[in-house]
């Protein structure tokens, strides 16, 4: 790239520079050198000037070569050829007006004549082709419909949902309306322009009517252009950021690299997540890859559509323990099915006590010193139900392992929506599809699961082939390689005593005051350890933490407190991460670098593009002072206050949180959106429930809170009252009754469905 632009992005010279300096390759070699170039030039991150510059002198470069190919072509038919072919006979001939001389003349002249004949019907076929621009009716369409550009290209945007318009507006997701139009064809697009202006249209005309797909090519010239549509590939938006939080959840992982995988000494780096499934009697989830076979014998496959009416599917739940500067990195992973198991915090709280049992794993929670654990926790996990950081029942969890375990701190973070390749362990879930790959386990390993005298599910006989399909996986997939280590993985075990109390801590955090009073009065023993566990959440939570990304528990060292090392008081040295590190109490949000801040014109890492802003690096983050140490919330957070706010300064939100002022204005776009569809879902839904008369006493559909109650609400008038809808059972409810406030972004359960869940 350095030679093009010292040639001045000139393809002319560029070539000739090229050719000299492979003096030693043939001309197809260099041919074959700078066509592989040319297809990495996109990759180069150039800006559109200087990529239409080099495209322009490419393809004025091409077309000369093609010229000269061309009349060295003619020339070489016209006479090189006949020359070499009949070169013989001239040398026996001294005498041009010999019969044989004369004859050869003929020859030559005859070629001549058929290849200007052929040049000139190739000008006569080109110049017909381009009188015919458009067909006969284009111009009395044009006349009778002057809008039909705008008319078709509505249509195409309307008749599909790429990831942008799903991103950015929330269509498909808020708006409640799920029915698109099939994807835009010119066939469709003819169709479409009949019904709306009830005449016939040519297939020919319509594709005229758009833009060219390609301009260098000679039918080109056919196209109107009055609609702005042609036939391209999707393509990734690389300057776009869809989730704001990714700059600053990359700062926020590049500071956690630092602080946790310097010295494992004392550290269990644990990264967590749920591999995709692996389905029973069928290859269609696990054929990508290849595996060796003999060659007229390879595996075949089942199709996608075979379902069974039952459940077949296992998922390994990944542990990836982390190397760091003085420990190696281990790899494992447990193995279950939903009849046999669950997928919720209680499940993930008794595979973690499980499977350091193992000897396999146990370096990854043991000091070099005997008999003794490690004391510091660092979890990376996704930000699901089941195991983010802002969950209450996930906060409960990790508070009772940093209990159990005695750990001086605990810290669980994730990564923002899009951005899975920061934790490990997603790298650990691909070499275990490899493993897995072209392997096929019935579901029928003991019989078929459905009983044959009532053609129903036979549990029994279900959860038997199961439990045998997952010793099959285990024997077949177990220590698949993985970096420089291998994947150990373990088969799930009973956790049902764990589901019980899991029913009772669900009803501790998210019951009405009645069920917790029954809670405490039929089970005391459960629901003062849940409340003590709970109250040590409460003393060792950092605060200011960002909820969403962030849970760190760190030691109170109150005499009172229930945890084993704060009774033993705070120590005569404030603990530290590592050796000369920060203190445990240290949590690695990222600060804005005010070295390298908004709008600076001479940054070196934006290379001549405005620069939006950096966070400190990790170095510079973990030695600054405090009161320097302003952390940043994330970008999502306030611009949605700003948002709410009704902010106008688009710069000021910008500076405010280090992104590009186009990307701000991308993120209110979509929060207005999301609003507008919210709307008019809540005004469509009302519209339906007065429609059903579910607003009225006495029908089918009525608040079940309301009857229990048995008094009105306040306000209660088919007009005026508010409902609330239960997110588990989708039955509706009075506000008042719920005695809940109305909030569009919360997510409300109905007592009856707190009391009886038992995902």
């Amino acid at each position: 790239m350095d030679l093009l632009r010292a040639c001045e992005l000139n393809w002319f010279l560029f070539v000739e520079v090229i050719e000299q300096k492979l003096s030693g390759y043939t001309k197809a070699a260099i041919d074959q050198i700078l066509l592989d170039f040319s297809g990495q030039i996109q990759l180069l991150k150039l800006n559109e000037r200087e990529e239409s510059i080099i495209e322009q002198s490419r393809q004025a470069y091409l077309l000369s070569e093609r010229l000269q190919g061309n009349q060295s072509d003619v020339d070489d038919d016209a006479i090189g050829s006949e020359t070499e072919e009949s070169g013989a006979d001239w040398g026996n001939i001294h005498d041009p007006l010999q019969p044989e001389a004369r004859a050869i003349i003929s020859q030559k002249v005859k070629q001549l004549k058929i290849n200007a004949r052929r040049k000139a019907a190739q000008r006569i076929a080109e110049a017909r082709f381009l009188r015919r621009k458009r067909g006969k009716n284009v111009g009395k369409i044009l006349k009778e419909c002057p809008d039909i550009g705008s008319t078709i290209e509505n249509y195409v945007k309307s008749a599909g949902v790429g990831a942008e318009s799903w991103r950015r507006t929330g269509i498909l997701t808020f708006d409640g309306n799920r029915k698109v139009e099939k994807k835009a064809t010119f066939s469709r697009i003819k169709e479409h322009l009949e019904r709306v202006y009830q005449r016939r249209f040519g297939y020919g005309t319509v594709v005229q009517l758009c833009v060219a797909r390609n301009k260098r090519r000679l039918s080109a010239s056919r196209y109107k252009g009055l609609a702005k549509v042609t036939c391209r590939r999707a393509r990734k938006g690389f300057t776009i950021r869809y989730n704001p939080d990714k700059h600053w959840s990359s700062a926020l992982y590049r500071a956690l690299d630092a602080l946790q995988l310097k010295d494992g000494t004392d550290i269990i780096n644990i990264n967590r997540d749920d591999q995709a499934g692996f389905r029973l009697d069928t290859l269609a989830t696990h054929n990508k890859q290849a595996t060796l076979c003999i060659q007229d014998s390879v595996p075949l496959t089942t199709k996608t559509d075979y379902v069974n009416k039952y459940p077949s599917t296992l998922q390994t739940t990944s542990y990836n323990f982390s190397s760091t500067g003085t420990t190696a990195e281990i790899c494992a992973g447990i193995v279950k099915t939903i009849p046999l198991h669950q997928k919720n915090p209680a499940q993930h709280a008794h595979d973690l006590n499980v499977i350091e049992t193992y000897s396999e794993v146990e370096p990854a929670f043991s000091t070099i010193l005997p008999e003794r654990e490690k004391s510091k926790v660092c979890v990376r996990v996704d930000g699901g139900h089941d195991e983010g950081p802002s969950h209450k029942e996930v906060q409960f969890w990790w508070t009772n392992y940093h209990l159990e375990k005695s750990s001086k701190v605990l810290i669980v973070t994730t990564r923002d929506s899009g951005s899975s390749n920061r934790n490990r362990v997603e790298l650990q879930n691909g070499c275990l599809a490899l493993g897995h790959s072209n392997l096929f386990i019935p579901s029928t390993l003991n019989g078929s699961c459905f009983d044959s005298k009532t053609g129903k599910i036979d549990d029994n006989k279900l959860k038997e082939n199961l439990n045998d399909a997952i010793d099959i996986y285990i024997s077949r997939v177990n220590k698949s390689p993985c970096a420089n280590t291998n994947i150990h993985l373990y088969k799930g075990t009973d956790s049902s005593c764990y589901q019980t109390l899991r029913a009772f801590v669900k009803v501790f955090l998210k019951g009405n005051p009645a069920e917790k009073a029954n809670l405490k009065n039929e089970h005391p023993g459960t629901y003062n350890w849940i409340d003590e566990v709970w109250s040590l959440r409460n003393r060792h939570l950092v605060s200011g933490m960002p909820s969403k990304y962030v849970f760190h528990l760190f030691l109170c060292y109150q005499p009172s407190c229930i945890h084993p090392l704060c009774k033993l008081g705070a120590p005569p040295k404030e603990e530290t991460w590592y050796d000369g590190g920060p203190p445990l109490s240290f949590t690695p949000l990222p600060v804005a670098d005010l070295n390298r801040s908004y709008g600076n014109p001479a940054c070196a890492d934006c290379k001549g593009k405005t620069c939006a802003g950096h966070y400190m690096m990790p170095d510079e983050l973990f030695c600054c002072d405090d009161s320097t140490r302003v952390a940043s919330s994330p970008p999502s957070e306030v611009l949605k206050t700003l948002y709410d706010k009704d902010a106008k300064d688009l710069e000021g939100a910008a500076k405010q949180v280090l992104l590009p002022t186009n990307e701000v204005v991308l993120w209110f776009t979509h929060l207005k959106t999301v609003q507008d569809n919210r709307k008019r879902g809540a005004a469509k839904a009302a519209q339906t429930r007065k429609k059903k008369g579910c607003n009225k006493k006495g029908s089918s559909m009525v608040c079940t809170l309301w009857l229990l109650q048995k008094e009105d609400p306040k306000d209660d008038k088919a007009e005026t009252v508010e409902w609330i809808q239960c997110d588990t059972c989708d039955n509706w409810y009075h506000q008042v009754c719920a005695l809940t406030p109305l909030d569009d972004d919360m997510f409300w359960h109905c007592t009856f469905c707190v009391a009886v869940n038992t995902m």
